[in-house]
């Protein structure tokens, strides 16, 4: 369906942000505004088609020199002084934890910047590596995202300042106690780095994260006492239930890893109460956190791997390629600007509490959808929806081949 005007919710978040770009463009800076909100929400392939499906925008080649003006720092200080305000007095250990994790984001052009081959879960991809600090709100079960980083290639780093990925995880949560206050840290083995813990120790952070299983540790610090895997190390423990329902168990102790001198407290997971090998283990930099606390914060980790899956599924969550780095980061920026005021106050878009990021933008869709029918009911824009789609099919037609009509209708 072809839009002839702008949807009014897409006018509201570019009333958000209309301030952050004035002084930098033209008399187009609302509209382009405009149009970048619209690219996310939409889910359009391309800026092409952005345009094609859209009456009310700019060309092609104005939009895109529009927004390398753009400044995404200011869009990222905008969202978090709004989550500041929102959550004023209420972040406390019980009921907020930091979640740290990184994901990927495909690309087909090496001039984009941080690009390179890089290895995941799911297998090898070529692209860029994205690292993502989000505030989980417990209670409500969801994760409101804060900073992010583009992770650096091996190769490239130690050059012009460029940091590996765990020093980028430290600035980032660094930065991010600095105005949320002192919150645990949650991460999965990505982040199963003793330099990390150690530093994050030493400022005062909790640091509960995954350890990589075959990682080798010992009972304590004490010379004599020899390397272990850490299936001996908690061969034949005494194990509790932590979760009735899914029937886990676990067992505690305090251990040391190699190239870490101090000692941890240390989680073994298992399926079942007499079963043989954890399925997962867990460290925690608090020695008098209980077990089945350490095993609670790192579930609520899951809040971002949500935020990820509804990032890329509703999102267009790094869809804008741009040459420009400052450029670059409004494919990460406006998405988390999207999401985090439709969780903040779903009412100023219609939109009703505790919604699934899949049920807010559907009831955005849907009101557009009911606004555009109407306007197409009215004679005055029949001659303009013609133009329209006039301007699409030629498009979309492809080359006849001159000569070759007569052939083809025969």
């Amino acid at each position: 369906m072809i839009n002839l005007h702008c949807p009014s919710y897409i006018c509201k978040f570019a009333d958000l942000t209309k301030d952050l770009v004035s002084d930098l463009v033209g008399c187009s800076y609302y509209l382009s505004l405009k149009m970048l909100f619209e690219f996310f929400l939409g889910e359009y392939e391309s800026v092409s088609e952005l345009i094609r499906l859209n009456a009310w925008t700019l060309s092609e080649s104005q939009f895109l020199n529009l927004i390398l003006r753009f400044d995404g720092n200011r869009f990222l200080k905008r969202m978090r002084e709004s989550i500041l305000r929102r959550y004023k007095g209420k972040l406390n250990f019980e009921d907020f934890v930091l979640a740290i994790d990184d994901t990927d984001n495909p690309k087909y052009s090496k001039y984009l910047f941080g690009v390179q081959s890089w290895r995941c879960s799911k297998g090898s991809y070529y692209g860029q590596k994205i690292l993502v600090i989000a505030l989980v709100d417990v209670k409500n079960k969801f994760a409101i995202p804060l900073d992010f980083r583009v992770c650096w290639p091996k190769k490239d780093q130690g050059k012009d300042d460029k940091k590996s990925g765990i020093d980028l995880a430290f600035e980032l949560i660094v930065n991010a106690s600095k105005d949320f206050g002192f919150l645990p840290v949650v991460a999965d083995s990505w982040f199963d780095s003793s330099d990390l813990a150690v530093k994050l120790r030493n400022s005062g952070i909790t640091y509960v994260w995954e350890i990589k299983s075959n990682r080798k540790a010992k009972k304590g610090p004490g010379r004599h006492k020899s390397w272990k895997s850490l299936s001996c190390l908690f061969l034949g423990m005494e194990r509790q239930q932590v979760n009735s329902e899914k029937n886990k168990w676990i067992s505690e102790r305090l251990i040391v890893l190699k190239s870490k001198s101090t000692q941890i407290k240390s989680v073994a997971a298992f399926n079942r109460k007499n079963g043989k090998d954890a399925f997962a283990y867990y460290a925690s930099t608090d020695r008098c956190m209980p077990g089945a606390k350490v095993w609670k914060i790192f579930r609520d980790r899951w809040n971002i791997e949500c935020l990820f899956h509804d990032l890329k599924s509703h999102l267009n969550f790094g869809r804008l390629s741009v040459s420009d780095d400052k450029a670059n980061e409004l494919a990460f920026v406006i998405p988390f600007f999207i999401i985090t005021y439709c969780r903040l106050n779903p009412g100023a878009f219609g939109l009703k509490q505790n919604m699934t990021v899949k049920g807010m933008i559907k009831t955005l869709k849907t009101e557009q959808e009911f606004l555009t029918l109407d306007l197409v009911k009215n004679r005055k824009f029949h001659k303009l929806l013609e133009k329209i789609k006039i301007r699409k099919n030629n498009i979309n037609k492809k080359p006849v081949i001159s000569g070759t009509e007569g052939y083809r209708a025969a």
